[in-house]
C-alpha cells in the first residue's frame, strides 16, 4: 500500500514540475514565437515601468538587464509601437508588424536596441523605424520592406546607430538621416528603393534657408560626423547613397552597383575610400558644391553608360562646383592607354554667372582594382541601334564589351523582341562587339528592341536592352489610294444626275 502511495506521489511531483518548465517560458518572453498584441504606446520612464510589470516583460530596465518587449505580431493599426519621453535601457525584439501606417516610432528616447524584427506593409505614407529627438539607441538586424514611404528614418537625432538590416521596395527611400550627427551606418543591405537607397538630408521642413544663404551655412544645418561602412546598396532608382550639404563624412568599403548614381555627394571635408562602386547607369559618383573631399583607393567599373575609354570626353565622375577636392589612386575600368584619369565637371563663374567646362585628375590611378574580391561582370551596353530609327537590309548591332573582374572569358548572346516580353534568339556564342544582321530574312517589319547577354565561363551573366524601339521596314509601304473604286462610280453618279436635272430645267424653262 505504501509502495502505491509513493508511486503516485512520484507521479503527481513529475507531472506539477512538467507543468512548471512549460509555463516558465511564457512569463515575459515568446520563446522566439509570435502572438498577437495591441499596440503599445508608452510615454515616460513610469509608465515603461508600469506596462513591463503589467505585461510580464522580462528585464529591470538596467542596461545589464534592459526590458525586454518581445515577439509580439502587431498588424492593422496607426502606430504598432510608439515610445516616448524615456532613458531607461529597454529592447524591441522578434516582433512581427505589417499592415501598418507606423511601424516602432520613438520619440526623445535613448538606450533603446531595436533588433531582429520585421517590419513590412508600411501603407500610409510613413516610416518602418523612425526616431526624433532621440540619441544613443541602436537598429539592428531588422528586415523592412513594402513601405510606401521610408524604412528607416531619424530626424534631429544624434550618436544613432544603423546596423546589419535589410532594407528594401520602400517608395522613397531606404534610408533617411536629416540633422543627425554622428550617426553610424554599416553591414545594411539596401536596394530596390524607390529614390535613394540612403541618404543624409541637410534639411526638413523647419529649416528652410532663405535664397541668401551661402554655402557654409547649408553646410552647418546639415548631418555632421557620420560613418556609412560596408554597406551593400543596389536596385535604386536615383542613387545609392546621397549626403546633402553635410560635413565630416566617412564613407568607405561599400559595394553600391546597379543605382543610376552610385553616389551623390554635397559639402565638405569628406573621406571616400575603398569602396566598390560599379554598373551605375549614370554616375558612379557626382560632386554638387563640394569643397575639400579625398577619394582614394576605390574602384570604378564601368559607371556612366559603361563608357570604356577615358581618352574620350567622358568619365565615370562629374564634378560640378568643387573646391580643393582630391582624387588620387584610384581605379579606373576605363582608364585607357595614359597615365591618369580626367575627370570631367563644370565650374560657376561668378562675374559671368555662367557654368564652363572644368577639369580635374587622378595622376596616380592604379593600374588594377583595389581589394577586390568581388567577382563583376560589367554591363554589355547597347551601343546601336539604340534610338528611334528606321532600318532596312542589314543592320550592324554594336554594344560595349563587358569586363570580367578576375578575368573570365565572356561571350555574349543576342536577342530580339517586338514586345519586351518575349525575346527570339538571333546570335550566341558571340566573342565579339559587333554582329550584322540581315534583316531582309526575317523578322517581319515592325518595331523591335534589342538585347545583349553577356556570360563569363564562371556562369556570371548581366544584360542590357536598347533604350528605345527601332523600326525594320524592308518592304515599301503602299501608298493607299485616296478614292476607292465605289467612291469614284459614286462621284460620277452624281455628276450624270447633275447633268441631267440641268438639262430638264432648261427644257422646262424654254416651253
Amino acid at each position: 500500500m505504501k509502495t502505491k502511495k509513493g508511486f503516485q506521489l512520484i507521479i503527481l511531483t513529475i507531472l506539477i514540475f512538467g507543468v512548471t518548465i512549460s509555463i516558465i517560458p511564457l512569463i515575459g518572453s515568446n520563446n522566439g514565437q509570435h502572438a498577437n498584441h495591441n499596440p503599445v504606446s508608452i510615454d515616460g520612464n513610469s509608465d515603461l515601468i508600469n506596462q513591463a510589470s503589467l505585461e510580464g516583460w522580462l528585464g529591470s530596465g538596467t542596461e545589464e538587464d534592459p526590458y525586454l518587449i518581445d515577439g509580439y505580431t502587431i498588424t492593422n493599426c496607426n502606430v504598432s509601437i510608439t515610445i516616448k519621453n524615456t532613458d531607461l535601457p529597454f529592447k524591441i525584439t522578434n516582433c512581427l508588424l505589417e499592415n501598418i501606417n507606423w511601424g516602432i516610432a520613438l520619440f526623445n528616447v535613448s538606450n533603446a536596441h531595436i533588433s531582429g524584427n520585421t517590419v513590412k506593409s508600411i501603407v500610409a505614407e510613413y516610416y518602418g523605424i523612425y526616431l526624433e529627438s532621440s540619441e544613443g539607441n541602436f537598429i539592428k538586424n531588422n528586415t523592412i520592406y513594402d513601405c510606401q514611404w521610408v524604412g528607416i528614418e531619424f530626424d534631429h537625432s544624434n550618436n544613432n546607430t544603423i546596423s546589419s538590416n535589410t532594407i528594401y521596395n520602400c517608395s522613397y527611400r531606404g534610408v533617411l538621416i536629416s540633422n543627425s550627427n554622428n550617426t553610424v551606418v554599416e553591414g545594411n543591405v539596401v536596394y530596390n528603393n524607390r529614390v535613394h537607397g540612403i541618404q543624409f538630408q541637410a534639411l526638413s521642413e523647419d529649416d528652410t534657408p532663405s535664397t541668401n544663404d551661402t554655402l557654409d551655412t547649408f553646410f552647418n544645418i546639415g548631418c555632421h560626423s557620420a560613418i556609412i561602412h560596408n554597406n551593400t546598396v543596389y536596385g535604386n532608382t536615383y542613387s545609392g547613397i546621397e549626403v546633402d550639404f553635410s560635413s565630416n563624412f566617412t564613407i568607405t568599403e561599400n559595394i553600391i552597383y546597379n543605382n543610376k548614381n552610385g553616389i551623390v555627394l554635397y559639402g565638405n571635408n569628406h573621406i571616400i575610400s575603398n569602396n566598390t562602386i560599379y554598373n551605375n547607369l549614370d554616375n558612379g559618383l557626382l560632386f554638387r558644391y563640394t569643397q575639400k573631399v579625398v577619394v582614394s583607393g576605390n574602384n570604378f567599373i564601368g559607371n556612366n553608360h559603361y563608357i570604356i575609354n577615358n581618352n574620350g570626353s567622358l568619365s565615370q565622375v562629374y564634378v560640378l562646383n568643387d573646391t580643393g577636392s582630391d582624387f588620387s589612386k584610384n581605379y579606373w575600368s576605363d582608364l585607357g592607354s595614359v597615365n591618369e584619369y580626367k575627370i570631367e565637371g563644370e565650374a560657376f563663374i561668378t562675374a559671368s554667372e555662367e557654368y564652363v567646362s572644368y577639369e580635374t585628375l587622378d595622376p596616380h590611378p592604379l593600374t588594377t582594382p583595389k581589394g577586390l574580391a568581388l567577382h563583376i561582370l560589367s554591363v554589355p551596353r547597347v551601343l546601336s541601334p539604340n534610338t528611334r530609327t528606321t532600318y532596312n537590309g542589314t543592320i550592324e548591332i554594336v554594344w560595349a564589351p563587358a569586363i570580367d573582374f578576375p578575368g573570365h572569358q565572356v561571350q555574349y548572346t543576342i536577342f530580339y523582341s517586338d514586345s519586351g516580353d518575349m525575346w527570339d534568339l538571333l546570335a550566341k556564342e558571340l566573342t565579339t562587339t559587333s554582329y550584322d544582321w540581315n534583316t531582309t530574312t526575317g523578322p517581319e517589319d515592325g518595331d523591335y528592341q534589342i538585347k545583349i547577354v553577356a556570360e563569363c565561363s564562371n556562369g556570371l551573366s548581366v544584360e542590357d536592352v536598347s533604350d528605345e524601339r527601332f523600326t525594320i521596314q524592308n518592304n515599301p509601304v503602299k501608298t493607299a489610294s485616296t478614292t476607292s473604286p465605289g467612291f469614284e462610280l459614286g462621284i460620277a453618279a452624281l455628276a450624270i444626275s447633275v447633268l441631267f436635272y440641268l438639262k430638264f430645267r432648261s427644257q422646262k424653262y424654254r416651253s
